[in-house]
């Protein structure tokens, strides 16, 4: 009941905490969530954002970002704190939703 409601979405945004200890493996998760409940959601456009990126280090921030750039999968970094992430997601949010 509660993935019904992204049914109507034009796009996903998977949130992970960049404090998670393996986000890639959260993010697979998610996405197996998905297909059990409807396949079809994975067709459609995705965005995943790694959050509260100002508790880890860039070191840390930079190792989490190649896992995901290694199974081809572009991920955004933010932070509410740092006011260029936030533009930077506004700008894709807005640009997938013309899609």
């Amino acid at each position: 009941r509660f993935l019904k409601h992204i049914e109507k979405t034009n796009f996903l945004v998977f949130c992970i905490d960049a404090m998670d200890i393996n986000p890639f493996e959260t993010y697979t998760m998610l996405r197996n969530e998905c297909e059990m409940y409807n396949s079809a959601l994975l067709e459609k456009p995705k965005m995943i954002l790694l959050t509260k990126i100002d508790l880890i280090s860039k070191k840390e921030l930079r190792e989490k970002e190649k896992i995901f750039i290694k199974k081809k999968e572009k991920v955004v970094p933010v932070s509410i704190y740092e006011e260029n992430t936030i533009a930077t997601l506004q700008k894709l949010l807005l640009a997938n939703g013309r899609q």
